[in-house]
């Protein structure tokens, strides 16, 4: 075998395949959770594509999105905005909750089209997936000589744990947007 074969052999082949879920009429929507999320990448046709992976909550299928109009892309990519209106500062990723909806097509000059989607996101709870590390006995608490009088054993209690730092909204959802009456596709937001 040549060196071009075997080359050839392990040469990775662009995504040909995909689950394409397709906003073909107003008020169709998809939700669910991010499963992957592929920016820039090359197609068959070498151009590059972007495409989001979801886990669609009404049939446990993962449906791709092809993030191919301006709004799209902005919507998810370039600045996606969470539910609540704060910006994400980053692309959307695996795991954070998504609903997209298609709310209206516009007819352009030339027989184009535009499209105008509602996009909601709920930020991946990523603290929640972590695993807690294990720290050393001690570790955070108040030393002796740093304006805290020594520890005193107390026998046959454990030791006082010190209180978790508070911040507000932290492990809560930010509150939801009421629903605007009257468009096509409304429903609660899944999330």
């Amino acid at each position: 075998m040549s060196i071009a074969q075997s080359l050839a052999q392990h040469a990775i082949q662009p995504e040909t395949e995909f689950n394409t879920f397709k906003f073909e009429t107003i008020g169709t929507a998809i939700a669910g959770t991010i499963q992957a999320v592929k920016w820039d990448f090359k197609t068959q046709f070498d151009d590059k594509a972007n495409i989001v992976s979801i886990l669609d909550e009404t049939d446990g299928i993962v449906k791709d999105i092809w993030v191919s109009t301006v709004q799209l892309i902005n919507g998810l990519k370039l600045n996606p905005i969470g539910v609540g209106g704060q910006p994400l500062g980053r692309s959307v990723q695996a795991g954070d909750q998504i609903y997209v909806r298609l709310d209206n097509i516009q007819q352009l000059e030339g027989g184009k089209s535009f499209k105008h989607y509602s996009i909601a996101i709920q930020p991946g709870n990523l603290a929640a997936q972590a695993q807690p590390v294990a720290q050393p006995a001690g570790y955070g608490a108040p030393q002796p000589g740093y304006g805290q009088p020594p520890a005193q054993p107390s026998y046959g209690q454990p030791p006082a744990q010190p209180a978790a730092p508070t911040q507000p909204g932290y492990g809560q959802p930010p509150a939801q947007p009421p629903a605007q009456p009257g468009m096509p596709g409304d429903g609660a937001i899944p999330f």
